[in-house]
């Protein structure tokens, strides 16, 4: 009896997995081609969407960037704002020194105005002046006086005449190591023997504690108008012959008071000078 020989079995397809397969290969070759599209193509695709993601971003970054411009600006203007700042403290301290400066300046200068008047001041004779300076305006026991920062150590005594650049400011009452006292020829207890007009008339100026003294025991033809200079005529040895003292102000009639306006500004005086001179003899020459 022959042996048979089994093969290997061959199971029929069925039409559902036929169809199955050509399905799924249809697929994979639809794939492949869409792989290959796409491979192509996404440049493109790329491009696009970073364009419409721009286009969608944009309206959101001009947003968010005009608050960070805004801030960022501030901040900028905020930086120069504190260096103006100090810029003008800093101009502000420097026109302050310079203001200082300009009041120092003016004030020098105007006391060296005053020393060069001073100076240029001749008593008239060869005398020795001591110079000083204005420290106080105080009446004291009279009404109308001054102190000045020179007495006995600088050579000053009393009753010695007191003048400034301008004219005659009054005689010293008393002198103590440091300072003296000088009274004012608007005083009302000062009298001064003064010679009045182009005639030189022999008055005596008193003062009357106001800004203006006046003149008293005029002669009845003094015939003095306005503008008339009054000089010191030397009587008594006080104070030295031809020391300007003022003009005639108001002219009132004959024999009566005469109003004088002194040169000397009261209102001004910072530096005066005393007259030191040798007085004797000098009411004998004054009366020749």
């Amino acid at each position: 009896m022959q042996e048979h020989r089994a093969g290997p079995e061959v199971k029929a397809e069925t039409p559902v997995q036929a169809t199955l397969r050509r399905a799924m290969f249809a697929l994979l070759v639809t794939i492949a081609l869409g792989a290959l599209v796409i491979g192509k193509a996404e440049v493109y695709v790329f491009d696009w969407v970073k364009s419409a993601v721009g286009d969608l971003l944009a309206p959101v970054l001009h947003t968010v960037t005009v608050p960070v411009r805004a801030a960022r600006d501030i901040g900028s203007n905020l930086g120069r704002i504190t260096a103006l700042t100090e810029e003008n403290a800093r101009l502000r301290e420097e026109n302050e020194r310079l203001r200082q400066w300009q009041a120092l300046a003016r004030r020098l200068d105007g006391q060296n105005r005053e020393l060069r008047r001073l100076l240029r001041f001749d008593p008239g004779e060869e005398v020795r002046t001591v110079a000083a300076r204005v420290i106080a305006d105080t009446g004291g026991p009279y009404a109308r006086s001054l102190l000045m920062d020179a007495g006995r150590r600088h050579g000053v005594r009393a009753d010695q005449a007191v003048v400034s650049g301008e004219g005659l400011v009054g005689r010293v009452m008393s002198a103590g190591l440091r300072s003296a006292r000088v009274l004012l020829i608007t005083d009302r207890r000062s009298h001064v023997p003064v010679l009045a007009g182009p005639r030189r008339v022999h008055a005596i100026l008193v003062g009357d504690n106001g800004a203006r003294p006046y003149l008293r025991f005029l002669p009845r033809n003094a015939a003095l108008a306005p503008g008339d200079a009054i000089v010191t005529s030397g009587r008594g040895g006080v104070f030295p012959p031809g020391l300007p003292v003022g003009d005639i102000g108001i002219a009132t009639p004959s024999g009566g008071s005469i109003e004088v306006v002194p040169h000397v500004d009261w209102t001004r005086l910072e530096f005066v000078r005393a007259i030191d001179r040798d007085s004797e003899g000098f009411a004998a020459q004054a009366e020749e």
